[in-house]
């Protein structure tokens, strides 16, 4: 695997994030384009409030699921109930 690789060429992960393009590059198995995304998710900035938002997002989401699922359930029984 590229992980496996990474680990095989640089010995620890603080050496895979602190290597240049270059030195990614001889990496079997990655190319220009996997060296480059590597190389820009290892130097982008973590924003924790993009984390935070993303958070919130999927608590939404999940909190409308349950709210269908309880709204299903009830149909399901005045549904019953009439027979």
């Amino acid at each position: 695997t590229d992980a496996g690789q990474l680990l095989n060429q640089f010995g620890c992960w603080k050496n895979i994030v602190g290597a240049s393009v270059d030195e990614l590059s001889v990496c079997p198995g990655l190319g220009p384009k996997k060296v480059r995304r590597l190389y820009e998710a290892f130097r982008k900035p973590f924003s924790r409030e993009a984390a935070k938002r993303r958070k919130e997002r999927e608590k939404d989401a999940n909190e409308r699921e349950d709210s269908k699922n309880v709204d299903d359930g009830n149909k399901q029984v005045t549904e019953g109930d009439d027979k």
